[in-house]
């Protein structure tokens, strides 16, 4: 994904930045692409049908995870594209672990600088495209026959519980599911109870794709 991990960045070596949020989209629409085209046909028995595509995104991932499933501006931003004026996250919210949370900040493919300020409106963009979009409140979308499930630590620091609780009361999804993790910081997969995390995502997966192969989440696999 653009200007993430050992990806290519849009301006060379500017990470934490991107020009357009459909950017990310696409991104995600051609890696999904590429794996039905070169995974699937090794994956699968030959005259099979094609399973389920589970999209599973965390923090930025959500946004970019729920934007790929609908595609299925301030003057001093557009001056200065590429200043690091937007604060980003708050590290020290990621999780209670202090050992990940050391890792995290001495891996060289994480971020820990500020946004770019028009990384931050590209963002914004992708949010109010989740409040504005017709889909998102129409049952009969596309992108409301997804089985949607939202997980969410009480505590977390960096996402604003009550947003989540709100755009969950709007969506017309007929199969939703919020499940707030009492205590839990931002990073739930990487949370002292991550395990407890884990087992409630792969029950409710298994609950609905029951004629696939069973999924099994643990923290060893991650």
């Amino acid at each position: 994904m653009l200007g993430h991990g050992q990806s290519d960045c849009e301006k060379p070596g500017l990470r934490a930045h991107g020009s357009n949020f459909q950017f990310f989209v696409d991104d995600t629409n051609q890696f999904v692409t590429t794996a039905k085209a070169t995974v699937y046909p090794k994956m699968l028995p030959e005259g099979a049908s094609e399973p389920p595509l589970i999209a599973m995104g965390i923090s930025f991932g959500a946004l970019v995870a729920l934007n790929t499933i609908l595609s299925m501006s301030k003057p001093l931003v557009w001056l200065f594209p590429t200043a690091r004026l937007v604060p980003g996250v708050n590290f020290a919210g990621l999780t209670r672990d202090p050992e990940f949370l050391k890792d995290y900040m001495a891996d060289p493919l994480n971020v820990t600088d500020n946004l770019t300020t028009l990384m931050a409106v590209q963002i914004d963009k992708g949010m109010k495209q989740l409040q504005t979009n017709p889909q998102v409140t129409d049952q009969n979308s596309v992108f409301c026959n997804v089985p949607l499930l939202v997980l969410q630590g009480t505590e977390d620091k960096v996402t604003s519980m009550r947003v989540v609780e709100e755009f969950m009361a709007r969506v017309a999804n007929k199969d939703k599911e919020l499940k707030l993790f009492p205590g839990l910081f931002h990073c739930l997969w990487n949370e002292p109870e991550k395990e407890q995390v884990m087992e409630y995502a792969s029950n409710w997966l298994n609950a609905r794709f029951a004629d696939t192969t069973q999924v099994s989440m643990s923290s060893s696999k991650l």
